[in-house]
């Protein structure tokens, strides 16, 4: 094992989790709710509950197990490059980059990958769904990136 706790490569699969749809059902409807509170006059309030429910229904496909869009499978190499399996053959590993992050100690991880076929594309990981070993190894990575401007 190397120094920067990241050799040998990284894998991560990623079996069907809901927990990213139900969080997008819950926005949507608190937003919905919010709204209704908002007095906002009745054509602007229907027009922007339109917008809520479109982007809901819109980001609730994406996070789906089903859509194309759908990162299965994160390889990080021996050398720290990121490959995505995206749901429609996970299998077939698309190169990408990070370009940008946040952690939720002891709770979950948000990635946003960009390059490939997947353009951008964004995951969320949560803590109780990765092995400690790949949850701690991944972290260490993306410590390495922003230090080395990777």
């Amino acid at each position: 094992m190397s120094s920067s706790g990241f050799s040998p490569s990284l894998a991560i699969d990623r079996p069907g989790c809901h927990r990213v749809q139900a969080l997008i059902l819950c926005t949507s409807l608190l937003a919905l709710g919010a709204l209704g509170y908002g007095g906002l006059p009745g054509p602007l309030q229907v027009l922007a509950a339109v917008l809520v429910v479109g982007s809901g229904l819109r980001e609730f496909r994406r996070a789906s197990p089903r859509s194309p869009y759908y990162v299965a499978r994160i390889l990080v190499t021996a050398d720290g490059r990121f490959l995505l399996g995206l749901g429609r053959d996970p299998a077939t590993l698309q190169p990408a980059v990070v370009v940008n992050y946040w952690n939720l100690p002891g709770v979950a991880m948000g990635l946003a990958f960009a390059g490939g076929e997947a353009q951008r594309t964004e995951v969320i990981l949560f803590r109780d769904r990765v092995p400690p070993d790949a949850w701690r190894r991944l972290t260490v990575r993306l410590r390495h990136a922003v230090c080395t401007g990777h």
